[in-house]
């Protein structure tokens, strides 16, 4: 089953007159500009953001397109580790692009552009997240979430990246994701699976805020009620803070009449500040 991003377009124009300073009619907005990409040049990040602490950290660029797929501007937009901001920008900003059709006839385009500083340390939360986004929504690459691996799980970046390759259909999106899946749950132990898993579980809520679909609500409940399983098994170390905002979520339940945007509103509110370290 196909399922789309729901992209705010308020959340749009900000980020765009954020940016650009400009508040004229919006380029169009493409939720996957990663998949856009004809060649995403790689930053060259230098070798002293390990030791100012920021490996394992993610780069959000709000990236402008021309109709003929050149970069217009590249902009650090909603992370972005001051050590790796210049390169960051400077990679988007010679990297191409496809040019977008609407109506027969070449747009612009815009949205925002991930890359991932990665060395050693690895973000297995925010892994988990992306991974279960790939497998939630079919519509996205799986470079993203591939780019947040090091080096030492290279079989299973190989395998997220083959998803993005030509001709590669549902059934082996899945497989592929539970093969990565499960090899990392043999490899990874203490909080870094704890970390991965959680991670997994809470994208299964917090897609219902994004789905372009009417939420399923029997589904929605069943992913809230797997959460207390994890947050019994939390390590040593996660914030009390964390623990007693995942609580709120796991108890949450999902009203059968409340109006659809009220309801995505709700669960938003209750996720949008969850932070695992």
């Amino acid at each position: 089953m196909q399922k789309g991003l729901l992209y705010s377009f308020i959340v749009t124009v900000l980020l765009h007159t954020a940016v650009t300073g400009q508040t004229s009619t919006p380029r169009i907005s493409v939720p996957d500009i990663n998949g856009m990409a004809i060649s995403l040049v790689k930053p060259a990040f230098p070798e002293t953001a390990v030791a100012a602490q920021a490996d394992g950290s993610a780069v959000s660029l709000f990236v402008a397109v021309d109709e003929n797929g050149n970069v217009i501007s590249a902009k650090c937009s909603l992370n972005c580790h001051p050590m790796l901001k210049d390169a960051a920008e400077l990679a988007a900003s010679t990297s191409k692009f496809k040019p977008l059709i609407k109506d027969g006839q070449a747009v612009k385009y815009d949205g925002i552009l991930l890359y991932s500083f990665v060395v050693d340390r690895i973000d297995w939360f925010r892994f988990g997240t992306s991974l279960e986004s790939v497998r939630q929504f079919d519509n996205i690459t799986a470079g993203p979430a591939a780019q947040i691996l090091s080096t030492k799980f290279a079989q299973e970046k190989t395998q997220l990246l083959s998803l993005d390759g030509k001709g590669v259909d549902l059934e082996t999106r899945w497989k592929v994701i539970r093969e990565v899946e499960g090899l990392l749950k043999e490899k990874l132990t203490g909080g870094d699976l704890w970390r991965f898993e959680i991670g997994m579980a809470l994208r299964r809520v917090t897609f219902w805020t994004m789905a372009g679909e009417r939420t399923d609500r029997a589904q929605l409940q069943t992913a809230i009620d797997n959460l207390p399983k994890f947050i019994a098994g939390a390590p040593e170390g996660v914030s009390e803070r964390t623990i007693e905002a995942l609580t709120a979520v796991s108890k949450y339940r999902v009203p059968a009449e409340l109006p659809e945007r009220e309801l995505r509103q709700a669960i938003s509110n209750m996720t949008r500040s969850i932070r695992i370290e």
